[in-house]
């Protein structure tokens, strides 16, 4: 897939088409990453971290029986790397045997970060799925 940034003049057309393939993407869960390991997102991949506690985190929740070593990165558009996520608890990642969470607070380095669109990478044995989250401020 091409994950060259989005450029919106001002077309309705083009607007219209742009948020047709935000759902799109959007509704493209379960992932299976391999036989053993399902990504699942389990909240909105709109966050606004403005401390008011709601969409304040970006969280993703995983089935993970095996228990593989997962890590989440988040990037901007440009590629650099702007956190990694952490271990998420209850309760905000429900209390299940195998189900584990990941999840990213909006900031950078202690700031919170400027509203636009970021990038995810979860990695577990090789395996790697990506996806967009969108920090709104």
């Amino acid at each position: 897939m091409d994950r060259r940034p989005v450029v919106i003049r001002k077309s309705k057309t083009r607007i219209r088409a742009f948020f047709l393939l935000f759902e799109f993407i959007f509704l493209l869960t379960p992932k299976v990453f391999s036989d053993n390991f399902t990504f699942n997102a389990s909240s909105g991949r709109v966050i606004t971290p403005n401390g008011d506690g709601k969409n304040d985190f970006f969280i993703v929740s995983f089935f993970n029986p095996q228990f593989s070593s997962v890590t989440g990165k988040i990037y901007d558009l440009k590629g650099h790397l702007v956190a990694e996520m952490s271990p998420a608890s209850s309760p905000t990642c429900p209390s299940l045997p195998t189900l584990q969470c990941l999840m990213w607070n909006g900031t950078s380095n202690g700031r919170t970060v400027l509203g636009g669109i970021y990038v995810y990478v979860l990695s577990s044995g090789g395996e790697v799925y990506d996806g967009t989250v969108v920090v709104i401020r």
